[in-house]
């Protein structure tokens, strides 16, 4: 037998690793050249994608308008339409729609299958760089779309080439191994049209234990207010994606709202990790973080 392995195998020796989350970017079906997928994230169509490797399963995704597939369409609004130096902004210029004229609601399905079971949140986001839609309801089935009990009503979907926030919904969940179904359902139906439209530009789910538990190790330690400090003031355009790297109010930024937020709910880590158990002692790192934002937000003026 030969010692020597083939190509083929060095390749996928030598394979990328699988992605800690799923990051999915929904992408318009056109041939044009501009690089559409966000990066870190997956690119997929209106038509789905199988075997996404990820360290929370192997994921199949697949999307349908409900009723029937043939009102899912999609949008290339193209870079012009989007402001590029947003960290988002080509998770902000393609979207998939389904459109329903009134009273039918415009709904999407997207399924998720062969998710590892577990605790996740689920961030959804929603642009329309051109056309105001207002709003949209979003709801959530663990069990394969038999029941769907978790909702989200008045879901922002935003507007404009750079929209703060860029509108999201995030939704923790727990999933038992079944696939897991998001359904959009198009409401606040937008002014000067006669349907109701669901929009949806991509989604993250992430592992989730707890607010705060920001590095998932299962529980909220001074390790996770360091990771929240560490961040602070460096995400502050409302287009920061997921939970993970400081964002607890899941708001879209890393700011003095969310160490406020982290103070207020976890005051005793707060004490140890700043070494003095006194509240004035968190007003002045407070403080002192307010003049580090200042002078951030002053050195990028032009």
């Amino acid at each position: 037998m030969s010692r020597f392995l083939p190509i083929t195998a060095i390749l996928f020796a030598f394979a990328a690793p699988a992605l800690a989350d799923l990051r999915v970017d929904i992408n318009d079906r056109s041939s044009d050249t501009e690089p559409q997928t966000q990066p870190s994230f997956t690119g997929v169509t209106q038509d789905g994608l199988t075997g996404i490797v990820t360290d929370i399963g192997t994921i199949d995704i697949s999307m349908t308008g409900v009723p029937g597939t043939s009102n899912l369409d999609d949008r290339n609004r193209g870079t012009t339409s989007v402001d590029t130096t947003l960290p988002l902004s080509r998770l902000l210029r393609d979207l998939v729609f389904n459109a329903q004229n009134l009273p039918d609601r415009g709904t999407i399905d997207v399924t998720i299958a062969n998710l590892n079971a577990g605790d996740y949140l689920f961030t959804v986001y929603s642009h329309d760089p051109s056309v105001d839609h207002v709003s949209q309801d979003l709801q959530l089935s663990t069990d394969a779309g038999a029941t769907f009990p978790i909702e989200v009503q008045n879901a922002l979907v935003s507007t404009g080439s750079a929209p703060v926030p860029f509108g999201h919904t995030s939704i923790p969940f727990t999933a038992s191994g079944a696939d897991v179904v998001l359904r959009l359902v198009g409401d606040e139906g937008t002014p000067g049209f006669s349907n109701e439209l669901a929009i949806l530009n991509g989604f993250v789910i992430e592992p989730f234990t707890e607010y705060g538990d920001f590095n998932r190790a299962g529980g909220v330690t001074v390790d996770d207010f360091f990771i929240l400090s560490a961040n602070l003031g460096t995400h502050l355009d409302g287009n920061f994606a997921g939970h993970a790297g400081g964002d607890i109010d899941l708001d879209g930024d890393v700011d003095l709202d969310d160490f406020g937020t982290f103070k207020d709910m976890y005051p005793a880590i707060v004490a140890a990790a700043t070494g003095v158990p006194e509240p004035s002692s968190v007003v002045l790192v407070a403080t002192a973080a307010v003049g580090v934002l200042a002078l951030r937000r002053r050195v990028r003026q032009p």
